[in-house]
């Protein structure tokens, strides 16, 4: 029987007060961790919450798009909603992550932290 994936917390961008997407594009750097090239890795977006309408946003790795975060559900998790994206970092050690709205929207998200998960 297959055992389970174990997921290992290895690194940490943000983290401490929210942090805020608000109809217009952010970037943020983060440092990437020795890893196993063997596992993937995943940006996990932690303790989301919105106010408002918030639509869709690109998550953009350099000028890829890695993924989208979508908060559908967030309003029910009372803070607590995580969204993941996968990332490839190659050689990188710095990654630069870009959040931006793929429409105009009114509302705000806001999110705890953000992690580098290897799985």
């Amino acid at each position: 029987m297959r055992a389970a994936i174990a997921l290992l917390l290895i690194g940490c961008a943000m983290k401490g007060d929210a942090h805020q997407l608000k109809n217009a594009p952010v970037t943020v750097t983060i440092k990437v961790p020795r890893h196993d090239p063997k596992h993937h890795l995943m940006l996990r977006i932690e303790g989301i919450s919105v106010e408002g309408e918030v639509g869709v946003w690109e998550v953009r790795v350099g000028d890829t798009v890695a993924g989208t975060l979508s908060t559908y559900g967030a309003e029910e998790q009372n803070g607590k909603f995580v969204a993941a994206v996968p990332v490839n970092p190659g050689a990188e050690r710095t990654l630069r992550v870009t959040f931006a709205p793929t429409a105009r929207a009114s509302g705000t998200i806001r999110f705890q932290r953000l992690r580098l998960v290897e799985e």
